[in-house]
């Protein structure tokens, strides 16, 4: 497992205050609070990085269209449908349940994201992100949903919500 209650709960809580304090009830705050790191966002989630190393991802509201439990399902049956391409890997990822419909998935922080890498695998990196969205089906896998596990030197999609 990765990831922990507390944190989960602590994040939520603190985006949730953040909200109902800047009256931003649909949009996750683009700041962290102190020890943490604000990651980035979609549409319907932000992510941030905790003081253990690890991503926390919380939906804009509580009944988000794309919600990270259905991105949580989704992992686990391509998990047990698909095998990886060379050169990919799946994330580590779980799933908090806080209160209601609101849920927090941990996943572990691989490293940059693809658009952003420039390392020297750059263009194999890109030719398995697209075997990866085809494999998966997964239409909104781009360079800004898949980071670069530069220890293994793998790829590893870090969005499955769609």
């Amino acid at each position: 497992m990765i990831g922990n209650r507390g944190y989960a709960t602590y994040i939520r809580d603190w985006v949730r205050d953040e909200q109902k304090r800047t009256g931003g009830s649909y949009c996750c705050p683009r700041e962290a609070p102190a020890g943490w790191k604000y990651i980035g966002q979609g549409c319907y989630r932000a992510a941030y990085l905790a003081p253990d190393g690890v991503i926390y991802k919380v939906q804009a509201h509580e009944q988000s269209y794309q919600s990270n439990l259905s991105e949580y399902k989704k992992y686990n049956l391509l998990r047990i449908q698909h095998r990886m391409p060379e050169g990919a890997r799946f994330p580590l990822m779980c799933n908090f349940r806080i209160e209601g419909a609101d849920t927090i998935n941990a996943m572990d922080y691989v490293g940059p994201v693809l658009s952003q890498y420039e390392g020297p695998d750059r263009q194999k990196h890109v030719a398995t992100l697209s075997t990866i969205a085809w494999r998966l089906n997964i239409g909104d896998m781009h360079q800004g949903n898949a980071a670069v596990d530069e220890k293994l030197g793998v790829i590893v999609p870090i969005d499955l919500g769609q």
